[in-house]
């Protein structure tokens, strides 16, 4: 750590926002290595006797994220340093006489501060409180990637565990984010893989591996999916069904919109706090949510109301197609009794299909036995016979259903 705190002597600001980007580059959620080194900079830059980060902890409250020392308590109150209320008011770097107080903002919300860097010092020029300052923002730029990519591990699970579903021949899946010099470092993993795959580690033997890039078009990736390549080569598809290749991009595609949804949301960084727990919970559905609402929206706007109505006014309509109706009737909750026969079922496809299907909350459990009911309709059905006998718009809804089922676990 020496060297590193050394090489940001000469050019402080700039070196050590490099220097903390590097390492956040290097890090797949824990911010320890970070914290520790950008409070070895700090303490070069302050004279500071001691070092803390701390996150707010209710109103009156400060938890101790990083210390050098540790002590009994982890929570110290914000009122015994008259500092922080100062560098909370102001957005700026504050100085009581006995500590310096840097502010941690979040780049989309610079109101309030997320947290603070505690310098215990007794006297500290204009110029250290520039440079504290100027350690602070490249902080808290490399403290939201930690914990954006913290965030996406999690996030991660659902979406690895449905993709080892659909494709049973994969043995494991993992995510992995690239670091600064654009090796995949491995952040989460389910399954096994023949080759070593370490989370934290770089991965090894590159080449054994399928990778899909976790990006929108002409932009960065945020990270990537990886299987083992040979597995992915033995799994077969039958005709009409989706290729393994395009079973990862659209995962991929959906933790786009995850990633998306995750940089959106307010950096909190109390992990004791009620709210952040009930968030992180949230994270595991994320997938799931943003599944729902791609797939649901892509099917609106590729059907549309022409193919309903004729579907609706239809007294003997394809038999295939009417499988799949009456299962999307009983995923919305409609009654046995009105969806059994067609001549019942037809009354309730409406104009409101599209907003009925959209307004289904996917993460809470849906009926059990209208679920089951559901899969019993399209049980029989393959993706070759809808598409050559029904269409593709029955096929597309055919899988909308089938997504509903995967995601409520009844399959």
């Amino acid at each position: 750590m020496s060297s590193v705190v050394a090489s940001v002597l000469l050019s402080p600001a700039r070196s050590a926002k490099r220097v903390l980007s590097i390492i956040a580059a290097a890090a797949v959620g824990d911010p320890k290595n970070l914290f520790q080194h950008a409070a070895a900079i700090c303490r070069w830059h302050s004279s500071s006797s001691s070092i803390k980060i701390v996150a707010k902890h209710g109103p009156d409250s400060l938890r101790i994220l990083f210390e050098e020392e540790e002590t009994d308590s982890n929570v110290i109150e914000r009122s015994s340093i008259p500092a922080c209320e100062e560098a909370t008011r102001s957005r700026a770097v504050s100085f009581d006489g006995t500590s310096v107080v840097v502010p941690l903002m979040h780049k989309e919300d610079d109101r309030t501060p997320y947290g603070l860097i505690l310098a215990k010092t007794s006297s500290v020029s204009e110029e250290q409180m520039s440079i504290l300052e100027a350690i602070g923002s490249a902080l808290s730029d490399a403290f939201e990637v930690v914990e954006f990519r913290r965030k996406m591990s999690i996030a991660s699970v659902t979406a690895l565990e449905a993709l080892l579903k659909k494709l049973p021949k994969l043995r494991g899946a993992c995510l992995s984010f690239p670091d600064s010099c654009g090796f995949n470092i491995v952040a989460r993993v389910l399954g096994s893989f023949s080759h070593p795959v370490v989370v934290g580690e770089r991965l090894q033997n590159f080449k054994a591996f399928q990778k899909v890039a976790v990006a929108r078009e002409g932009c960065a990736a945020v990270g990537n999916i990886l299987v083992a390549g040979e597995e992915l080569e033995q799994t077969q598809v039958n005709f009409h069904e989706e290729t393994p290749l395009v079973t990862l991009s659209s995962f991929a595609d959906i933790l786009c919109t995850v990633a998306e949804r995750i940089r959106w949301e307010k950096m909190r960084v109390d992990r004791t706090d009620a709210e952040l727990r009930e968030g992180e919970e949230m994270l595991l559905q994320h997938f799931n949510v943003c599944r729902f609402d791609m797939q649901t929206e892509r099917a609106i706007q590729d059907i549309g109301m022409i193919y309903i109505d004729n579907i609706r006014e239809s007294l003997h309509p394809n038999e295939l197609g009417a499988c799949i109706f009456q299962a999307i009737m009983y995923i919305l909750g409609h009654q046995q009794r009105d969806v059994s026969q067609w001549k019942r079922c037809r009354k309730l496809i409406t104009h409101h299909l599209f907003k009925e299907m959209k307004m289904i909350d996917i993460r809470a459990p849906l009926t059990v036995h209208k679920l089951k009911l559901a899969r019993e309709r399209i049980s029989a059905l393959s993706a070759a016979d809808i598409a050559m006998e029904a269409g593709p718009h029955a096929l597309q809804l055919w899988k909308w259903v089938l997504m509903i089922l995967e995601i409520q676990g009844v399959e």
